[in-house]
């Protein structure tokens, strides 16, 4: 066998680079988020409590455009008015790039007043919270009640 043929063989057997694998998101999680996303939801929030690592997070599922919103609120109640409309200008040159397209299933999750009950059962709250739904382990829609 020639050694062009050879190479050939063992590049397609062992790639010089390997695939990027990512972690499988639960698909009725993205279409959840993907529907409070939606501009005719705009508005739209659900109660939903998440199990991360590290913990657990309750809140109101919002969508980006009301969690863009509250961290614009914030910025500027915190006096911090060049991060204001950053995360909206960053999404905008990725979508010019081809980064990201308008109609990929979401990767991120937002809520609005959020609760996390850490391991060592404190609890902290935020106006605002966002994560990445590969961080996801499980879900129930409703949020953390006291019996």
């Amino acid at each position: 066998m020639p050694d062009s043929e050879e190479a050939s063989q063992r590049t397609e057997a062992h790639p010089e680079f390997p695939d990027i694998v990512e972690p499988v998101l639960d698909l009725d999680l993205r279409l959840l988020v993907s529907m409070v996303d939606s501009e005719e939801n705009r508005g739209t929030s659900v109660s939903i409590t998440l199990h991360v690592p590290g913990g657990i997070v309750s809140g109101e599922l919002i969508g980006r455009e009301e969690y863009l919103d509250r961290w614009d609120a914030v910025a500027t109640n915190a006096g911090m008015p060049g991060v204001v409309g950053f995360q909206r200008k960053a999404a905008a040159v990725l979508r010019q790039a081809g980064v990201r397209k308008p109609n990929d299933l979401p990767r991120w999750i937002h809520l609005r007043d959020a609760a996390v009950l850490g391991p060592n059962g404190r609890l902290f709250t935020f106006p605002s919270w966002r994560g990445r739904l590969a961080d996801v382990s499980g879900w129930a829609l409703g949020g953390i009640r006291e019996e």
